[in-house]
């Protein structure tokens, strides 16, 4: 009598799978966005075991049944939004083409800040944002707003996050104006403070510290998220989602993902031997996370390369984005043209790149250096003689 092939049961609802660097399938639970914010399950890894990865995922997928139900029941348990309020103004926002149209690591940093914004605790009851009235705003309440949002938690200064807020807010506001009447944008005309342009730069022996530090600390990722972002000037977000696919031998092809620009950088012979070392498949991120064929969180490398300068013992100000300075300006001090430092740094407008680019006095020097070098190599003229005419 033949044996009965056992059927594989049906995948749960929101059970991912996914290929590791060995070939391995693992599983992950990846639940809608509106039961992660109810705190009614939270996105998991549930191993490389089929059974009890479903096992897990079908009691999960159980809890928000339930949870769905007792909503669907219960209309008092829904949130209601009143219709002129700022979380409806936010809502109707991300809803809408304008924001449809950005691009996709925009559409995420304006989700956080948007979330940050509904939640913002203003006057003396702390009421959320969100719960306000935008009719009931006025310039005055948005000087004191910003006023908020330039202290964080911990007491720390963030203008630069404070004005990027401010910005979402008169973006919208301005929307408010057409989609409700709404008689002003009490955004618009907002006093911000200007922050000073980051010149941190990183030293040939710090790089090096640092580098030694996450070699002994077993992190070798890190270290090749350092050499390929000191030796290619790229951003933190297109380093840590490169793939092996993207080198090539003599350059790195990469699509910009805050312009969708391509770009091609030459590998310098010290990036190509930290690359050569361990080179994966095609298909596979450079930096994996903790071994995995996943790429690293900005969140996550953020808290490794923290940890890492730490244990170097290298100061507090430098951070992975200034590799991007440091490579741009080092170019600078070389004599690249703008235009050409532009096809490096994939920047699509000039006064962008002088954000990284600042003025050097050797620069000015080498300049006139130049100009003293062709007035010498051309032929100086020959004044004639008034005697001889």
């Amino acid at each position: 009598m033949m044996a009965t092939k056992t059927k594989k049961p049906k995948k749960p609802r929101y059970l991912v799978l996914k290929t590791l660097s060995d070939q391995k399938t693992a599983y992950y639970y990846e639940p809608p966005k509106d039961a992660i914010a109810a705190n009614i399950v939270e996105r998991q890894a549930l191993g490389v075991d089929w059974e009890r990865a479903t096992a897990r995922a079908i009691e999960l997928n159980e809890r928000i049944d339930e949870w769905r139900k007792h909503e669907k029941g219960n209309p008092h348990l829904r949130e209601q939004v009143p219709e002129f309020s700022v979380k409806k103004l936010c809502s109707d926002y991300l809803e809408s083409n304008n924001f449809q149209r950005l691009k996709n690591n925009t559409k995420r940093d304006y989700r956080k800040k948007i979330k940050e914004i509904e939640e913002l605790p203003i006057g003396k009851n702390s009421l959320p944002l969100g719960q306000v009235d935008i009719r009931q705003i006025m310039p005055s309440n948005a000087d004191k707003i910003y006023s908020l949002l330039k202290i964080g938690k911990k007491g720390q200064l963030r203008v630069t996050h404070a004005n990027g807020i401010m910005r979402i807010l008169r973006l919208m506001f301005n929307l408010a104006k057409k989609w409700y009447d709404l008689p002003q944008n009490p955004f618009e005309n907002p006093a911000l403070q200007r922050q000073k342009r980051r010149t941190v730069s990183w030293e040939d022996d710090q790089l090096e510290k640092f580098c030694e530090t996450a070699l002994s600390m077993n992190l070798p990722s890190i270290y090749r998220a350092a050499m390929i972002a000191r030796e290619t000037g790229l951003r933190v977000t297109d380093v840590r989602t490169l793939k092996w696919s993207n080198i090539q031998d003599d350059f790195i092809e990469v699509l910009m993902s805050k312009t969708d620009k391509t770009v091609w950088v030459p590998i310098s012979p010290k990036l190509k031997e930290v690359l050569g070392v361990h080179r994966g498949n095609s298909d596979d991120y450079v930096l994996k996370t903790d071994g995995k064929n996943l790429p690293y969180t900005e969140t996550r490398i953020s808290q490794i390369f923290a940890k890492v300068r730490r244990e170097a013992g290298l100061p507090a100000d430098l951070q992975m984005r200034d590799f991007r300075g440091t490579m741009l300006n080092e170019l600078a001090d070389a004599g690249v043209t703008e235009d050409e430092l532009m096809a490096i740094s994939g920047h699509m407008h000039r006064e962008t790149l002088k954000h990284y680019v600042h003025p050097r006095k050797n620069r000015s020097s080498e300049a006139f250096a130049k100009l003293e070098k062709r007035r010498s190599s051309m032929e100086t003229p020959q004044i004639m003689d008034d005697t001889n005419s």
